[in-house]
């Protein structure tokens, strides 16, 4: 999963994209704290995305 970081130093601003499981927050709050801890703890397991079969629900 990637999320897009924004950069801001002094006048000039810019927006790039990055694997969540390669950052660490800094200055975050408790909520992306624990959102991006859930997602290394997931990666860690080998947990992976799965495509659902239409008659699944």
């Amino acid at each position: 999963m990637r999320v897009d970081i924004r950069y801001t130093e002094k006048n000039c601003q810019d927006v790039f994209s990055v694997s969540l499981s390669e950052i660490s927050p800094v200055d975050a709050d408790e909520t992306t704290n624990e959102a991006v801890n859930d997602w290394k703890y997931w990666v860690g397991r080998d947990y992976t995305f799965s495509e659902l079969k239409d008659d699944f629900f």
